[in-house]
Formats: structure tokens, C-alpha cells, sequence
């Protein structure tokens, strides 16, 4: 990437919103940021097959090919390029599957009330706005007793990669995420802490974050 590439604040802007050439170059680096937390999101799915399955913020779609394979799937994204790219590098998962990508926002889905068996949702939870309204449309695109879940990192994990994250991401501890769930009417909430492998920040300083897996039953 060139210097005005790693620009922190114009980093932050494509995490929350991938646009343009940048923005597809984010994507790339995403599908590698965010292995190891799909790998412990994938732990927590159920069997899969035959399940209708929406993902959110899945990025240009290239890490959710397997289980786009294996469901119903559907994936909303905010960013109307990312669903284009999605589109283009999964073709063959939407010839054969039947893969679907919508552009739209957590706040206000455009889809049915209890559309699907699960939802889950990868690093996005730092840009909900307005989280009430969020956890509720998670709520309600979900049928009785579906499945949420919410891969995430602490906001002890995100505090050390603050030269990114000081710009426009709303960092959230684990129980205010627990509560805002409880209030939108979840129950059986739980959540699990695996640590990834060690990786260096922008700094260069190798740190240690965790992948949080948050499960709730609508």
C-alpha cells in the first residue's frame, strides 16, 4: 500500500464502508485479518445444511464461500462495492447455490420478519449507530428460536490497535453487548474468548487479540 494508503483515519473510513479501488484492497486485506475469527465463528454453527443463513458485512465474500455451499445464504453488505465484488468472485457459488448479496444497513433490513434460520455477523458491531435499532432488526429478521451470532473483539483488544480504531469505531465491552442483546429480547445469550495468533500492529509491536464469539436464541 502506498503511504497515503496507511493513512489511520482513511483505513478506519474503508473498515467501516469499502469503496473503490482502496476500499476492494481493505477487502483483500480483511479476508486475512479476519481467518481466524470466521474459524472461530464457524465452531459455533450448527449443522448447516439446507438452513437459511444470512451473513452481514461479509466483505467481497471470499471467506464465507464454504458455507455459501452449504445453506441458504444470504449476505448483506453497506457497501454497494463490496456486493459487486462479492457478486464477481463468488459466481460460481451463486450459479450453483443460489448465493445472494443485498446492499443495504443492519438498521433497517430489507427483508421479512423471520426471513432466517441464522444470522451472523463478523467485526461490524463497532459501526452500529444506533445499536438498539440494530440488535432489534436482528431480532426480528430471525425466526423464532433462530440462531445470532457475533464474532467481535474486546474493546481491551481494540484500545491496542487505536490508531485505527480512534477514528469512528464505537467500542463496546463484552457485557454492555450482552445487555443490548437481552434487551432486543434474546435469551440463552453466551459468549466464548479464543486468542489468535500473535500479529504486529501498525506500529510493528507484535500484540495478542482474542476472537469473541457471542450466540443468542431469538
Amino acid at each position: 500500500m502506498s503511504e497515503q494508503k496507511q493513512n489511520p483515519a482513511d483505513i478506519a473510513k474503508h473498515l467501516r464502508k469499502p469503496e473503490g479501488a482502496q476500499g476492494l484492497k481493505i477487502g483483500e486485506f480483511m479476508n486475512k485479518g479476519n481467518a481466524s475469527m470466521y474459524a472461530g465463528v464457524r465452531k459455533h454453527l450448527p449443522e448447516l445444511l439446507g438452513q437459511r443463513l444470512l451473513e452481514i458485512g461479509f466483505g467481497n465474500g471470499v471467506t464465507s464461500k464454504e458455507i455459501m455451499r452449504q445453506t441458504q445464504y444470504t449476505g448483506l453488505d453497506y457497501s454497494a462495492d463490496m456486493v459487486a465484488a462479492a457478486e464477481s468472485l463468488c459466481a460460481a457459488e451463486v450459479q450453483q447455490n443460489g448465493a445472494r448479496f443485498v446492499h443495504g444497513d443492519i438498521h433497517q433490513m430489507p427483508f421479512e420478519a423471520g426471513s432466517f434460520d441464522m444470522v451472523f455477523t463478523i467485526n461490524t458491531i463497532y459501526f452500529w449507530d444506533d445499536a438498539p435499532a440494530a440488535a432489534a432488526e436482528l431480532k426480528r429478521v430471525l425466526k423464532s428460536g433462530g440462531q445470532l451470532f457475533i464474532g467481535m473483539r474486546t474493546k481491551e483488544d481494540m484500545d491496542l490497535l487505536s490508531a485505527i480504531t480512534q477514528h469512528g469505531f464505537i467500542l463496546r465491552p463484552l457485557l454492555e453487548v450482552e445487555a443490548l442483546l437481552r434487551e432486543a429480547g434474546f435469551t440463552n445469550l453466551s459468549y466464548t474468548v479464543y486468542p489468535d495468533p500473535l500479529r504486529p500492529d501498525m506500529q510493528g509491536r507484535m500484540v495478542q487479540l482474542h476472537t469473541v464469539v457471542f450466540s443468542a436464541v431469538a
